[in-house]
């Protein structure tokens, strides 16, 4: 008979979820205790109670233990749609909960289906029974797949990089570069493109960085002893020359990197050399990118920097003038106590340079020019012309150019003054001729052309041309 102080009524825990079922028998007074194995089931999925010891409505003692069994899901595969097309990985973790199936794993070359991909399964759909076969085709990609490029990449990315292309790392060599940057790839074999079968090793080589040596100490010797020791370790050197009065001329005074550094190969090393006071170097007749070059090198400054037109080309963008004379000693830069550089006026030299400027030329106007022409040719070119007349007795040299000055061709400026000197016509007078008979004379002729006004020439000889002179072309 039931005691509600001393007896319970088994509840039934199956087809509750584990967490659940262990509290609906702790409701009722009772103990839960998992048992040692699980079971499968098609009813019930994972973690879900299949059996208990005592079955529903039975009485016991309070606080008795109920042996409760888990699923561990149903003994039967089912073959999913998207296994096909998936990762072999994915359906081996899936593949791996039912021991009792027989799996069969083959591979195959495909072009279509990506490496280590599933082309097919056989069954191809449906649950499969414990002691069947289930058979899977899988992609070993492409038979034939071209080598990547694997230059410039890390090391630790190539198995990666290999691995999508259906290759392995062959050999693996090091070598120093003054190129490539350690741990990347400077080499490999085959190379890239290259058509191999899939499954092939590809051989790299990688970076060591460029070669390390220890640096000797060449402070206190002089540039070329200095120079011979460095490069008996593999170094070059740079120079800088620096003011010193504490060394003789040429002795080197710092070095970087300093003794005992390791140092690459390929990057040379720095020496400071002691040298005696700078002067300042003669400019002149030289280029503002020469002066600048030397200014650099030496430690002054160009200053105020100005043009002066020049007619010579040859002289264009030369220095002319220079305000420090050459000779001058130029100050080394101050230093603090602690070797440091300070502020200070730099050492300023201005400049004066040649500009071309081209001159127009003097047009060549000489003898038989006619004046009218000559004088328009002339202005055209932008002189003033002063006009000078010399009498000549042939008519046909009347207002005809004889000469200019300065003569044709000279380089003159736009504006200055060329003197033309021009023939006009005068008659020849004879002392030997009679005066006419008064019965013989006749009026002069209307065509007959009148001797030249010797006023009006003398006006002319300021440099105006006469407009009716009668001459011309």
């Amino acid at each position: 008979m039931f005691n509600e102080e001393t007896d319970a009524i088994v509840p039934n825990v199956i087809g509750y979820y584990y967490e659940e079922a262990i509290q609906r028998l702790k409701d009722a007074g009772l103990e839960a205790k998992l048992g040692s194995q699980f079971g499968y089931s098609d009813e019930y999925p994972e973690m879900y109670i299949i059996k208990q010891s005592y079955p529903e409505g039975t009485i016991v003692e309070k606080g008795s233990t109920i042996v409760i069994m888990m699923s561990q899901g149903s003994d039967k595969f089912e073959i999913q749609e998207h296994y096909v097309g998936g990762t072999l990985s994915a359906f081996k973790n899936d593949a791996v909960n039912y021991p009792d199936i027989n799996f069969v794993y083959e591979k195959t070359y495909s072009s279509t289906t990506p490496a280590n991909h599933i082309i097919s399964i056989d069954p191809s759909s449906g649950l499969v029974q414990p002691g069947d076969t289930v058979t899977v085709i899988y992609s070993l990609g492409p038979e034939f797949v071209a080598v990547p490029n694997l230059y410039g990449m890390y090391k630790g990315d190539v198995s990666t990089k290999l691995m999508y292309s259906a290759l392995t790392i062959g050999n693996i060599t090091e070598e120093y570069s003054d190129e490539v940057d350690e741990g990347l790839i400077m080499g490999q074999s085959p190379a890239p493109e290259t058509t191999v079968r899939n499954g092939s090793s590809v051989d790299i080589v990688v970076s060591l960085g460029p070669k390390m040596e220890q640096v000797p100490g060449v402070i206190g010797m002089d540039v070329e002893a200095a120079t011979a020791a460095m490069d008996a370790v593999g170094f070059t050197v740079e120079i800088v020359e620096e003011v010193n009065a504490e060394y003789p001329e040429g002795t080197v005074t710092l070095q970087d990197p300093v003794e005992g550094d390791y140092w690459p190969l390929r990057d040379p090393i720095t020496l400071t050399v002691a040298k005696a006071q700078t002067l300042m170097p003669n400019l002149v007749g030289g280029t503002l990118e020469d002066a600048q070059k030397q200014a650099d090198a030496l430690g002054f400054v160009i200053g105020e920097v100005k043009a002066e037109t020049t007619d010579v080309e040859e002289n264009n963008l030369l220095i002319k003038f220079q305000s420090v004379e050459p000779g001058t000693v130029i100050p080394a830069p101050p230093k603090s106590s602690e070797g440091e550089s300070i502020a200070y006026e730099p050492f300023t030299v201005d400049l004066v340079y040649w500009a071309y400027e081209a001159i127009p030329l003097v047009p060549d106007v000489g003898y038989p020019t006619p004046e009218a022409e000559a004088k328009q040719a002339l202005e055209a070119a932008g002189y003033v012309v002063v006009v000078l007349d010399e009498t000549t007795s042939d008519p046909n040299e009347n207002n005809i150019v004889k000469s200019i000055s300065p003569e044709g061709k000279s380089p003159l400026k736009a504006g200055e003054t060329v003197t033309m000197t021009v023939f006009r016509y005068v008659e020849p007078t004879s002392s030997e001729t009679e005066p006419p008979s008064s019965s013989e004379t006749e009026p002069p002729s209307s065509d007959t052309e009148a001797p030249p006004d010797t006023q009006a020439s003398e006006d002319n000889s300021g440099g105006e041309t006469p407009e009716d002179t009668g001459g011309g072309a």
